[in-house]
């Protein structure tokens, strides 16, 4: 029954993000739901978050980033399959990883 669950809410979970993919904006720039007084405070806000609003440079600091990311994933996600007595202690490595 919890396999049946699992797949379910991954159906629901992929079929929510396929809905987002066409109808979200891709910045705010573009947003469509906004009124330029709502844009110009997202924009600023992004601008300070130093997020930025697109980017088409490669950074090699990224690369970085998310080849930590996949090793510290990877090894939650085996101590998650290993030992149910750790899942709380992996967890909490994995959150203060990031």
């Amino acid at each position: 029954m919890t396999l049946i669950l699992e797949k379910f809410w991954g159906a629901i979970t992929t079929a929510w993000g396929v809905v987002l993919w066409f109808f979200l904006p891709g910045s705010p720039v573009t947003s469509t739901f906004l009124t330029e007084k709502e844009k110009q405070s997202a924009i600023d806000r992004v601008l300070t978050n130093g997020t930025g609003l697109e980017s088409k440079v490669w950074s090699w600091d990224q690369v970085g980033w998310v080849s930590d990311f996949w090793s510290a994933f990877s090894n939650y996600a085996a101590v998650q399959r290993s030992s149910p007595r750790c899942q709380d202690l992996a967890a909490l490595r994995f959150c203060s990883d990031f």
